[in-house]
């Protein structure tokens, strides 16, 4: 009597799967003939394409000013070409980003941008920042097969209309419920945008609201509008002065991602003439040394030796109540003394910075996975994994909403790229960016014309190669 009653109610769940699985199927289609056969929908503003690009510093345009990044360029050779057809290219390039990040916003920025397809360019980060990275998750050779296996089950499942709503309604409810903070928000930009147009008009002259210029500029610096935020701190009010804290933090971050190294130099030097004993300006001053080490061969050596002794130098200005700051300069120190070569200096650095953050799990793994291995071929291979984890778990997500995923590989590459293998795998588009580059510089282009000072992002030119190269590719789908 038992098993008989198990029996029905297994009869009953088929049937209820049954059922539901073709009225999608039956709806589905209903759906998609009438969205075909409506003509006045070819004349609604339905005719708007919406193409996501997410990635690191390679998407957001590091090495070009504003506006010359490849998504930007890309939705204007998009619009110029096609007349009836209208573009909207968002960028979600975010730099020092790794491929597990991208697959933990993912739902969260399906559901924002809306987008018709994804451009994904994404790996470089993997193996030097390590936040948020399914690298544990990979370690092990049998977690790998088992990750494997519910990938394939996941592609196959896929193929269900109930397993696809399930799984749409989960991942809603999961993303709805979970605190992302996203300082790159549609609506935020939108009120932000519209605020700042009045924002001559409402605060010029007026002393009383100094602090409106400051925090306007910060925005505009959160905006990536570096010439802007640059011009809304020099039109303060006098008694605004460079020497202050706040200013003089923010123009040096702004003269930074311009890449004014000197400029930034200058004004941080200024500040510390006045403050000869603050922590966090020795700090930030031996950051712009570093960064400007990192981003050019000249004089690479001083200005490392310079961000080292400022580094240093900062220790024992700070008091034991800001030992995250501490941490912070030994961790510094590690990456610093990695760079240069000096590697059992670096493991010492990062013992250190472990000693004042030691539940911070970034150093940890860095401290773990970077410095003790020093990148051995097993440690690459768990590399590999969690990139086809990710970019595997992000494509079938993708699937899941109906959202075209197209992988893009970085402009070295030309050939072997993994990017092109997991393409292949999961049966998906792929671009091969690195071949435009690769046949400009055997044309006798060289790297000035189309890379930036750091030899590794690449200049506007070479932002616009990327654009043009999948302009090119996406014109056989258009």
């Amino acid at each position: 009597m038992f098993k008989q009653k198990i029996l029905l109610i297994l009869c009953a769940l088929i049937v209820i799967f049954l059922s539901l699985e073709i009225s999608l199927r039956v709806a589905g289609f209903l759906y998609y003939f009438y969205k075909i056969n409506n003509k006045t929908l070819n004349f609604s503003g339905k005719n708007t394409i919406r193409i996501l690009c997410l990635g690191d510093s390679f998407t957001f345009g590091v090495g070009a000013e504003n506006g010359n990044d490849y998504p930007r360029q890309l939705e204007r050779l998009l619009n110029e070409n096609y007349q009836y057809k209208k573009f909207i290219v968002y960028n979600r390039g975010i730099p020092g980003q790794n491929s597990s990040m991208v697959l933990k916003r993912l739902v969260h920025n399906i559901n924002t941008y809306r987008p018709d397809t994804i451009l994904l360019l994404i790996g470089s980060n993997n193996r030097t920042v390590l936040e948020d990275s399914n690298y544990y998750l990979c370690k092990k050779a049998e977690t790998g097969k088992i990750i494997n296996f519910f990938l394939k089950l996941d592609i196959a499942l896929s193929k269900l209309r109930t397993y696809k709503l399930l799984r749409i309604v989960t991942l809603n409810l999961k993303n709805k419920f979970k605190s992302i903070t996203d300082s790159f928000d549609i609506t935020g930009k939108k009120n932000f945008e519209e605020s700042t147009e009045n924002l001559n008009k409402v605060f010029i002259g007026d002393a009383d609201k100094k602090e409106d210029y400051l925090g306007a500029a910060e925005t505009l610096y959160i905006e990536r509008k570096f010439s802007a935020a640059e011009k809304m701190i020099k039109e303060m009010p006098e008694n605004y002065k460079p020497e202050d804290k706040r200013v003089c933090f923010l123009l040096s971050n702004i003269y930074c991602e311009q890449e004014r190294y000197d400029l930034a130099l200058i004004t941080m030097e200024e500040y510390i003439k006045n403050n000869p004993k603050d922590p966090v300006a020795l700090f930030n001053l031996g950051r712009i040394y570093y960064k400007r080490g990192r981003t050019s061969p000249i004089a690479k050596e001083e200005n490392f030796e310079q961000a080292t002794r400022l580094f240093e130098e900062s220790l024992p200005y700070i008091d034991s109540h800001n030992l995250l700051l501490k941490g912070e300069v030994y961790f510094n120190l590690a990456q610093l003394y990695l760079d240069k070569g000096e590697k059992e200096v670096a493991i010492k650095m990062m013992d250190e910075a472990l000693k004042y953050r030691p539940d911070n799990s970034v150093f940890r793994q860095f401290r773990r996975v970077i410095l003790e291995p020093f990148l051995s071929s097993e440690e690459n291979e768990i590399f590999d994994k969690v990139l086809y984890y990710d970019l595997g778990s992000i494509i079938n997500l993708c699937r899941l909403y109906n959202v075209t995923v197209i992988l893009l590989n970085y402009p070295s590459e030309n050939q072997n790229s993994i990017r092109k293998e997991i393409a292949v795998k999961y049966k998906v588009p792929f671009i091969n960016i690195g071949s435009g580059f690769a046949e400009l510089l055997s044309n006798g282009y060289n790297y000035k014309d189309l890379f930036s000072n750091d030899i590794t992002h690449p200049n506007a030119n070479g932002y616009r190669v990327m654009a043009e190269t999948v302009f090119e590719a996406l014109k056989q789908q258009i």
